[in-house]
């Protein structure tokens, strides 16, 4: 399994690019070989959605009905990690958990005025992609944006069913998000290969 924290927002903020990752079927490029092979089949690149659905939602509001007398004036704090799972026969699990804290400042204290977490995932099912990081780049990047705009839903609407201000999530570019990611992956671990070469 593999699990890895993408993006974290807190406040006000200016919704970053998005852009999706292109998909469709794209022929393999043939290996070069100084012999003489026969010819093969192009091998495809395929990305199958199997199932998108809640895996889970939960709503916390500790602090009503008194709260409803403040001033709405809350600092919200978003988190969304995902988490990718192997099934059988090239299949993946991607699950989007996002939360949600709203907090509103009374004097010197800050109380929570509700707490969301929505986990959305999807099946996903992968064909020629025979590049680990070609792959992890679809089920970390392209797969979570396809499973957004159900978590944005979900969220809009237990915000709403708790009769609090609507909330709508803004877009987020997992495909910047995970290179971001990967970049930050490989400056740790050269650090720590010339911390150990020191040694």
């Amino acid at each position: 399994a593999h699990m890895a924290r993408f993006y974290k927002q807190s406040g006000m903020w200016r919704p970053p690019n998005y852009r999706t990752l292109e998909t469709g079927v794209t022929p393999l490029k043939p290996s070069k070989s100084n012999t003489v092979q026969p010819m093969s089949e192009p091998v495809a690149k395929n990305i199958n959605i199997q199932r998108i659905y809640l895996k889970d939602a939960s709503l916390e509001t500790p602090n009503t009905p008194a709260i409803f007398t403040l001033a709405w004036e809350p600092q919200i704090d978003v988190q969304v990690n995902t988490a990718v799972a192997a099934l059988a026969d090239n299949h993946h699990e991607v699950v989007l958990t996002t939360t949600l804290t709203a907090k509103l400042k009374v004097e010197n204290e800050e109380r929570v005025a509700y707490l969301v977490e929505v986990k959305q995932a999807g099946v996903f099912g992968l064909t020629g992609f025979d590049d680990p990081e070609e792959q992890q780049a679809v089920l970390a990047a392209w797969a979570p944006t396809q499973l957004f705009p159900y978590v944005r839903e979900q969220v809009a609407r237990l915000i709403e069913q708790a009769s609090f201000p609507s909330f709508l999530l803004q877009p987020i570019n997992f495909d910047a998000v995970y290179q971001q990611h990967v970049m930050q992956q490989r400056e740790q671990a050269l650090k720590e290969s010339e911390g150990v070469t020191r040694h």
